[in-house]
């Protein structure tokens, strides 16, 4: 039985027609339900529809009205029974708001620009913009704290410092919500943040005492470990170039290289191949941009470290080298071409 999104869009669009109790009753019911959860985070892939259905909730729940029904009713019936799901949909949420108030803002700065609106217009959107991003800050204090005792426990079993694992804990839902396509876009999303905070230099890391797999493990669940250790190693090293503090995220780099690799090192050998097949598509993408960009280019790693995941590698050197020694000439050509 499909998910009826139509029903939950009305229900948010009548926001401010309902009584607030039974707006938030109702609203509290859905949110903690296992049907939302998966209509939300892991919808039917056969239904073409689905993803346009789930923006339009989007859409409505980040309304300043309907974000201020939400922290009402957390406030009401507190956060207990809302999980990292709950709080990985409200970040959304408050991420979408940040884009509204960015938004508004510059229009109103254009629009006074050009004498387009008045001051006391002006002042009044400004007004609602701050009343908004306060509402915004509550549901991301309330996001935090639903997360924070699971984050505590990956920090003490990691190494990873407790306020990045909070992060990472909203960055994404409960394992059980993660299909295996999505772990990519999760993941992405995780990196980018662990790069640019460990790039701040606010956070105490000690990459040499990080258990990664346990991080991830308690992130992206046991059974996505694999998955995850592969789109590591599909990460393209230009991807640190921007950072200033270069050393210490080349650190994290290195080591989350380190855990890639022992990870699929011990992984089942048609996993491995697999692994491998994804390899070779990304070579070949790179190609096809003209670019190789590799993390680690896997024919140079320890045989004696990573045996198991040398012998499968060995398997496909051959077609390796031929996409690499094709990506090389056409480095050559370029060359050739501009001088």
């Amino acid at each position: 039985m499909s998910y009826n999104y139509d029903e939950l869009t009305r229900l948010l669009e009548d926001c401010g027609t309902m009584r607030t109790e039974k707006f938030q009753k109702r609203l509290m019911r859905i949110l903690t339900s296992s049907d939302f959860k998966d209509a939300i985070f892991r919808p039917n892939r056969s239904d073409t529809t689905a993803n346009q259905k789930i923006a339009n909730i989007y859409k409505a729940a980040c309304k300043s009205k309907v974000v201020d029904e939400i922290v009402d009713a957390i406030d009401e019936y507190g956060y207990r029974n809302l999980d990292r799901t709950n709080a990985c949909f409200f970040i959304t949420l408050v991420n979408l708001g940040v884009d509204v108030i960015n938004q508004k803002s510059t229009e109103v700065a254009d629009a006074k620009e050009h004498a387009d609106i008045s001051n006391r217009k002006a002042e009044e959107v400004i007004r609602k913009m701050e009343k908004y991003q306060r509402t915004l800050n509550d549901l991301l204090k309330f996001s935090r704290k639903i997360v924070k005792t699971d984050a505590k426990t990956i920090a003490r079993e990691s190494g990873v410092p407790k306020d990045f694992c909070i992060v990472a804990m909203y960055s994404s839902p409960d394992p059980e919500y993660i299909d295996r396509y999505k772990v990519g876009f999760y993941l992405n999303t995780l990196l980018s943040n662990l790069y640019s905070v460990v790039n701040l230099g606010n956070l105490d890391w000690d990459f040499d005492d990080i258990d990664w797999r346990a991080f991830f493990k308690g992130v992206f669940g046991k059974s996505n470990l694999v998955e995850v250790a592969t789109m590591i190693l599909l990460e393209g090293v230009k991807r640190i170039d921007k950072y200033q503090n270069n050393h210490e995220v080349k650190e994290c780099w290195d080591s989350l290289t380190t855990f890639a690799l022992s990870e699929l090192n011990k992984a089942p050998e048609t996993i491995r191949d697999q692994m491998i097949e994804l390899y070779l598509k990304r070579l070949n993408k790179m190609l096809s941009n003209h670019g190789i960009d590799l993390r680690v280019d896997l024919r140079a790693i320890d045989n004696f470290k990573f045996e198991n995941l040398a012998k499968t590698v060995d398997q496909y050197k051959d077609k390796i080298n031929t996409i690499l020694d094709r990506a090389k000439a056409i480095m050559s050509d370029k060359a050739t071409v501009t001088e």
